[in-house]
């Protein structure tokens, strides 16, 4: 509970300064979206929107099991389409690439399980509030899926 305080918190912050925001990940569950959903209604009417990436596992996992990070600063990368090599080292600090512990395939799979349980339901109470849903295929390139996202709230904004 004391996390939604704080993201209310700064919402408020942001809403007072006159700026939007995006929120990535978060609700995670009906819990914390029955206590921050009211706040960004009132707040943010008219322009709430939840954005939904339609990903199968396969991509997930190929993603997310390909992350690497730079021991020095860490910076993410993807030995996706760059040959694999996982002892490459960082392209700004020069450190190493690690797997970080939350991107091991059974810690992958274990998410998409929590998601399917506690997160996947948030659609369905995000639609009884009448928040607008926007679908954006995220099987593409991470580029252009950014593009798609930007030119749908581009769109409704």
């Amino acid at each position: 509970v004391w996390v939604a305080g704080l993201v209310i918190e700064e919402v408020r912050k942001f809403h007072a300064a006159n700026k939007s925001i995006v929120s990535s990940g978060f609700p995670r569950t009906i819990f914390e979206a029955e206590i921050e959903s009211p706040v960004f209604q009132e707040l943010f009417s008219g322009r709430l929107f939840v954005v939904k990436l339609e990903v199968s596992e396969s991509t997930t996992l190929s993603r997310n099991s390909n992350r690497r990070m730079c021991s020095s600063c860490g910076k993410i990368f993807s030995s996706l389409g760059g040959g694999g090599d996982h002892s490459a080292l960082c392209s700004s600090r020069g450190g190493k690439l690690v797997v970080r512990p939350d991107d091991a395939l059974e810690t992958i799979k274990h998410r998409l399980q929590v998601y399917q349980k506690q997160t996947l339901p948030l659609f369905a109470y995000f639609a009884e509030k009448n928040i607008r849903e926007i679908v954006i295929d995220g099987e593409p390139a991470p580029d252009i899926v950014f593009d798609s996202i930007r030119a749908a709230l581009d769109g409704v904004l």
